[in-house]
């Protein structure tokens, strides 16, 4: 009897410390940050709540300016506003350098969906790491509006090391759009995420069924690594 007592107060124990061991986040890198959920649910392949993916990255630009692009992730049941992203940057003493924060470009970020950010700032002497806090946003009722992106293609330039992305975006929500924004992130072969940009269309604001194109060009880097684009796009219904 004390030994079968004995061995599930070793039991439990033991799984005490693998849980306290889940809860912590594997300390993030200037290329890589993994997060461990405390719980993950059989059959699913996210944990549950609003976090930044693993797949961030960093350049520096010509001025000496530090951009920070990822993905953030909305795994909850509802739409989410003002979706915050803060960084902090440490030097190799794990000292606090430097700190800045964005919000996504798309004002909506529906439930289970992902979008980009980039986080820019002045490059900080000394730092060698970042870290990202816990996103902070609030829910919302709204969706994106009903806006159909049409017609795209992706191209570089070898000349100047850019990356464009050109199409259309038609208008089938039924009413008028105001400020139509596509939102644009890059990937490398890894999937990594190495830019994150937007522009409006050339219209500016889109009555229902109509169409109008817009550019959108991605500098700061040479992106001749470029292997996927993704476009989103977001207005405000009238």
């Amino acid at each position: 009897m004390m030994k079968r007592i004995a061995l599930a107060l070793s039991l439990a124990i033991l799984l005490a410390s693998i849980g306290l061991g889940i809860a912590q986040a594997v300390d993030c890198t200037v290329v890589y940050c993994l997060y461990l959920p405390v719980v993950i649910k059989s059959g699913s392949s996210s944990p549950p709540g609003v976090y930044v993916l693993p797949n961030h990255s960093y350049f520096v630009d010509s001025i000496n300016y530090l951009h920070i692009v990822g993905e953030v992730q909305n795994n909850t049941p509802n739409n989410l506003r003002f979706v915050k992203i803060t960084a902090n940057l440490f030097n190799s003493s794990g000292q606090l350098v430097a700190n800045d924060f964005t919000y996504t470009w798309l004002n909506v970020l529906p439930a289970n969906a992902t979008t980009c950010f980039e986080i820019l700032l002045s490059q900080p002497t000394g730092w060698s790491t970042y870290q990202f806090e816990s996103p902070t946003y609030s829910a919302s009722s709204q969706g994106l509006p009903n806006l159909t992106v049409l017609n795209t293609s992706g191209s570089y330039n070898q000349t100047f090391g850019w990356y464009e992305v050109i199409g259309q975006v038609r208008n089938d929500n039924g009413t008028r759009v105001e400020y139509v924004q596509p939102v644009g992130t890059l990937y490398n072969a890894s999937n990594t995420v190495i830019g994150c940009d937007f522009t409006f269309v050339n219209s500016t604001h889109l009555d229902p069924n109509q169409t109008s194109s817009f550019t959108m060009t991605f500098t700061g880097r040479n992106y001749s690594d470029v292997a996927s684009f993704r476009l989103q796009v977001d207005g405000t219904p009238q």
